[in-house]
């Protein structure tokens, strides 16, 4: 601890897992570290502040991704000490920030992970709405058509209940297990769409927009056990999305 760098060279340095807490005043001289790799494996024990003059060094030379993985060490040796040696509070406090923050883009350092989640959950809770088409129970997924469509021959009046043996195809078309099978699958992927984006202010609603592409004019709705799974969906949708644009747009973390 407090190792004096001062014109120290290290370029193609390995600091992975290295304690790095040297007199930050000594940073500003350091030769070639630039090169170095294993930022985002630094740590630290008891102060952080080497680790805030490097990020604001690699900052001043526009070396983003660098400074992001010096950003990653620094919250993350945070969050380490305090669930190894901190007080309850500190302990709940880092496992909050592993689960909300570390899991979901590393503290900023790879930004691209929240997409990738929202984009696996839909297909994954697809298949979870597709369930529900067999279901017989209180949890199932309705047609509810507009009251104000202009086709007034098409629909219904009352919400229609979707299930696996209302699956209705055009005339002609045989209603086998295959075609019922596809038609249940687009219908648990169409709600799953709906429910990710059903993010919006007013008339700007992706949710909305998204029905319009379908060639009747109605909505998919959920009671009971989907329509819960349906909103935990659009909060976590409506998290990881804020998320990657903070991160991916700024610096939340600094």
């Amino acid at each position: 601890m407090d190792a004096n760098l001062t014109k120290a060279d290290l370029t193609g340095a390995d600091l992975v897992s290295v304690a790095f807490e040297p007199v930050p005043q000594s940073l500003n001289s350091v030769v070639g570290i630039e090169s170095a790799r294993g930022f985002d494996r630094l740590r630290f024990r008891w102060r952080p502040t080497a680790l805030v003059v490097l990020r604001e060094r690699f900052a001043k030379a526009g070396l983003r991704d660098e400074e992001r993985q010096v950003t990653y060490a620094k919250l993350r040796s945070q969050q380490v000490n305090g669930w190894e040696s901190g007080s309850f509070r500190q302990r709940v406090e880092a496992g909050f920030s592993y689960l909300a923050l570390d899991l979901t883009c590393k503290y900023g350092l790879d930004y691209g992970r929240p997409l990738r989640v929202l984009g696996a959950m839909i297909p994954i809770l697809a298949l979870v709405y597709t369930l529900a088409l067999r279901s017989r129970g209180r949890g199932a997924l309705w047609r509810v058509w507009q009251p104000d469509r202009i086709r007034k021959d098409e629909g219904q009046t009352e919400p229609e209940r979707l299930s696996w043996e209302t699956l209705k195809w055009p005339q002609g078309i045989p209603r086998g297990f295959t075609f019922r099978l596809c038609r249940a699958l687009s219908l648990g992927l169409l709600f799953s769409l709906l429910s990710a984006f059903q993010i919006g202010w007013r008339e700007l609603n992706v949710g909305n927009w998204i029905t319009r592409l379908l060639p009747g004019e109605y909505t998919l709705q959920g009671t009971r056990w989907v329509r819960v799974v349906s909103g935990a969906q659009s909060l976590l949708s409506v998290y990881l999305l804020a998320l990657w644009a903070l991160t991916y747009f700024g610096r939340p973390f600094e």
